[in-house]
């Protein structure tokens, strides 16, 4: 399939130099001298190109494997029961073009991005070369590494061009200003988006290829003479449709380019009536033709159409700076100088002035209009604002209509004044927008250009480097045994790797020689084995449509338990078992795998193995795994109410929410860290007592009344408790944890504003926690204990008042004799002596309101756990009064507090590089 492609691909290249041949008239040394420089632009290009990491690898990467498998129509291969909504047609040319043996996914990418841009250079290239000669290509061509010409924005971005405007009496002009202005220093790490700059939009390809369409596409419409015939339609109908496969609002905004264009010239043409009837009758059927191709390419459009990608776009007035570029922005160099940045609205303005009667320049100015429209009428609940792009797109437009507008504008000029005119423009306008992404592209070129795949570790990804979003994507293999459970981060270089622990060749040969292409695949590494076969791994969530790649509930309950549930629910055909994998799986999991009439095994290499899934497993219905997701399913039925603390991250609230599809929930399901493009209905709580509530398992969860809430469910991230009684009742008890810190109170006597207790602590988790102090915090006004406020980093509680702690990790039992004074900020603590103690504190006093004495453990300086002990309520007087919990309160230390993902320890077995637990 590969080679046939490339042989397509080729064939048609002739076809167009055959063809056009006779009305080039060129000489074979301009041909000669045009291959050289394509060549060079392609060598810089490439070089730049690596050093910048793959952009969303697990759509451009994971999206080309199945699809170079066979696998058609496109899929995202976490979610193969749909088929994909998304822009797939460079990952489709990625799939159909990355040759059988050499180059491989990322590699192929990485020359494919090179040629998509070096076609789009050559393409401006030669328009500025026809419409404004020599000088205008080598005055105005340098414009095309403009760093405003970044199409995904994330936060301001620059502007298209930059030129000095003096703002007042000129006064001294200094060295370092000409040296920070012409020859900006480039400095490590570079800051976003100077990475990107040179050569822009190089990280994609559908831009660059869909850029290059839609300027074919306006200068055809817009030719004159005019060329004609049914060849021409047909065509420019092709090419459109293949653009909504790149970039459905380019093609869009191309298709409606093309119809003004002919509604032009059949009023042009209304007295010549034989004329306008054909023109008019040549563009219906091509605008015809390409919308048909649109809407049945399998794109955002054709998705939004059939229901799957959500129909949520709104029209009004959307003034969001960071998803609209500005008219101009102002940079203050000196106090008589400043840099004027101009936006695609004033640069757009620029190239009509400039041109105004140029139907060409026209076309593209107005293209720019209408996505500067969109971007500030059109929004969106489901996308995420930076990702809308249409601002991006106006740039680019608004920069290709005043490349053209400008030299036509030079061409015309006298000789006399063409010259100093090119010089001022280089000097004042061309050279202060291209100095920074120059002097970036220079250190990239600088780096050479690596004919060869990209190998994982130091030798082939510097983590300096790769952190910034620089360096080469190395394609991401299947672990050797030693590294199956824990990804280590950076991976180490394969040559310190254990003599055959890359032994799994013949279960890779077996799945993709004796498997179908759309066999789904259950794997402990999903995105290694979709890479290595281009099986689907099935691994996101259920019958929901994401784009960013997460491990879904289900995939987890078949990953740690191997649900049956659940592989039926995923349909999953065969399982790719490692050594590790299954050591790590529960008995009855592990005899489940070796029962025959289950599981049938088919191929054995080293540490790795495939098993068939037997259709009696599939029929298999026990008591799930008490940890599983599929056990909250079970245990909390359709009628009941569920809150959704606020505890929970994002992605917690939609793997909950994805489990419980039909009960009544309550919070917030933020759908954008997977980019769902379907919502979860929930609703705020406004004082509603549901019947469950689901939080993480560190979070104090205590019944104002004192009693502690009965756990119905727990795993290892968060727990669902009961707040009705008898509503809700497991199918199985929860398993205690192993590893738990509690704290009983006991002999409690409240005098005025002063509570003394006895607080007895039990440890059987000293590993996980290194230091105790006491923190009061402001919680909400719930029949549960739930803080207000948290620290910057959205986990660590803020305390009003902190007071220092006194217990060390031990595993016998401590006691303490507290005296506690919420109203002058006063906690001591009894010596040996019967001696009250004053211990260190700090904080505020409590205004009117409810909060709660805990006992915080902490892991260095992060926080593990928080145990609420005594509840406070602070009347309007300032007088304080306590309800001390009855029975025992006990947490479960957080191993891998949030803030440590970094940390090797705390990967995550099936998301390495984004841990959840």
């Amino acid at each position: 399939g590969a080679l046939a492609s490339w042989v397509v691909w080729l064939s048609l290249v002739a076809v167009l130099g055959w063809r056009a041949w006779p009305a080039l008239k060129v000489s074979g040394r301009t041909i000669a001298g045009f291959a050289a420089a394509t060549l060079a632009v392609f060598v810089v290009a490439l070089s730049a190109r690596q050093m910048l990491i793959i952009g969303d690898p697990y759509i451009h990467l994971e999206m080309a494997a199945p699809i170079r498998s066979g696998v058609w129509p496109a899929i995202l291969p976490w979610i193969p029961w749909e088929s994909a909504p998304y822009h797939y047609g460079a990952i489709l040319l990625v799939g159909l073009l990355a040759p059988p043996f050499g180059p491989d996914l990322a590699f192929t990418i990485e020359l494919l991005h090179a040629y998509g841009w070096t076609s789009l250079a050559t393409l401006i290239g030669a328009t500025l070369l026809w419409r404004g000669g020599w000088t205008g290509l080598a005055v105005l061509a340098p414009l095309v590494l403009s760093a405003g010409a970044w199409t995904p924005l994330h936060g301001p971005p620059p502007s298209l061009l930059q030129l000095p405007v003096p703002a007042g009496f000129p006064g001294t002009v200094t060295r370092s200003f000409l040296a920070e202005v012409y020859a900006p220093a480039m400095e490590w790490p570079w800051d976003w988006p100077e990475p990107h700059a040179a050569p822009s939009n190089i990280w994609f390809l559908r831009f660059t290829l869909a850029y290059g369409l839609a300027f074919v596409v306006a200068e055809r419409a817009t030719a004159t003479p005019r060329p004609s015939g049914w060849l021409r339609t047909l065509t420019l109908a092709v090419v459109i449709g293949f653009l909504g496969l790149l970039e459905e609002a380019v093609a869009l905004v191309a298709l409606g380019l093309w119809g003004l264009a002919e509604a032009a010239s059949v009023v042009q043409r209304r007295a010549l009536r034989p004329q306008a009837l054909e023109t008019a009758r040549h563009a219906a059927v091509g605008l015809t033709a390409a919308g048909l191709l649109l809407v049945a390419g399998g794109g955002v459009l054709s998705g939004i159409l059939g229901g799957s990608a959500g129909g949520d776009l709104t029209i009004g007035w959307m003034d969001n700076p960071d998803n609209r570029r500005p008219l101009w922005s102002v940079d203050l160099r000196q106090d008589w100088m400043i840099l004027l940045g101009l936006g695609p609205t004033a640069v757009a303005i620029l190239a009509v002035l400039l041109a105004w009667r140029d139907r060409f320049v026209l076309a593209l100015a107005a293209g720019a209009g209408v996505f500067l429209l969109a971007a500030v009428m059109l929004h969106s609940e489901l996308a995420i604002p930076q990702d809308a792009r249409l601002d991006g797109h106006a740039g680019n437009f608004a920069l290709l209509a005043l490349l053209a507008a400008a030299a036509s504008r030079l061409r015309t000029l006298r000789p006399q004044w063409r010259y100093p005119v090119s010089a001022a423009v280089v000097m004042l306008v061309v050279w202060l927008t291209v100095a920074a992404p120059v002097r970036s592209l220079a250190f990239q070129v600088s780096r050479g250009v690596a004919l060869a795949n990209a190998e994982p570790g130091p030798n082939g990804r510097d983590p300096r480097m790769y952190s910034a979003g620089i360096g080469r994507q190395p394609i991401e293999r299947l672990r050797p045994e030693e590294i199956t459970t824990y990804i280590p981060y950076p991976p180490p270089p394969l040559h310190t790797l254990p003599t055959g622990a890359l032994a799994y060749d013949r279960v890779v040969r077996y799945i993709q020689e004796r498997t179908p292409p759309d066999a789904r695949v259950f794997s402990p590494h999903p995105r290694e084995m979709t890479l290595a076969t281009g099986r689907p791994n099935a691994s996101g969530f259920a019958d929901r449509v994401h784009l960013v790649w997460k491990t879904g509930p289900d995939f987890e309950d078949v990953a740690r338990f191997l649900e049956p549930a659940a592989v039926r629910r995923l349909g999953f055909s065969y399982i790719h078992a490692t050594d590790a994998w299954v050591a790590g799986l529960p008995d009855r999991a592990q005899q489940w795998l070796a029962d025959s009439r289950l599981f049938e095994l088919v191929v054995r290499d080293g540490a790795h193995a495939l098993y068939r899934v037997l259709p009696a497993f599939r029929r298999l219905e026990p008591t799930p795994a008490p940890q599983s997701f599929e056990a909250l399913r079970r245990t909390i039925p359709p009628a009941a109410a569920v809150y959704l603390g606020k505890g929970l991250s994002p992605l917690d609230t939609v793997r909950v929410a994805s489990v419980l599809p039909h009960r009544r929930l309550f919070g917030e399901v933020n759908p954008y860290e997977i980019h769902l493009l379907s919502d979860i209905a929930s609703e705020p709580l406004d004082g509603r007592i549901p019947d469950v509530l689901i939080e993480k398992h560190d979070r104090p969860i205590v019944l104002v009344g004192g009693e502690m809430f009965p756990t119905i469910w727990r795993n290892d991230t968060f727990a669902a408790y009961s707040i009705q009684p008898m509503a809700v009742r497991p199918i199985s008890p929860p398993p205690k944890p192993e590893a738990t810190f509690a704290v009983r109170l006991s002999d409690v006597d409240v005098t005025g504003n002063q509570v003394v207790f006895k607080a007895t602590f039990s440890d059987s988790a000293s590993g996980l926690w290194t230091g105790q102090d006491w923190l009061v915090i402001e919680v909400e006004d719930q029949p549960w204990v739930h803080p207000i406020k948290y620290e910057d980093d959205g986990y660590t509680h803020a305390a009003v008042q902190w007071f220092s702690g006194q217990i060390a990790p031990q595993s016998k039992l401590t006691s303490r004799v507290y005296k506690f004074d919420a109203t002058v900020k006063q906690l001591s603590v009894r010596d040996a002596n019967s001696e009250f103690l004053t211990l260190p504190s700090s904080g505020d006093r409590l205004d009117e309101g409810i909060y709660v004495l805990a006992v915080r453990l902490s892991k260095g300086y992060l926080e593990a756990a928080i145990v609420p002990v005594i509840m406070i309520e602070i009347g309007s007087a300032g007088d304080a009064s306590y309800l001390v919990t009855e029975g025992e309160g006990h947490v479960v230390p957080d191993a891998c507090p949030e803030q440590m993902m970094g940390s090797p320890s705390c990967r995550h077995p099936f998301e390495a590089g984004d841990a959840t637990k």
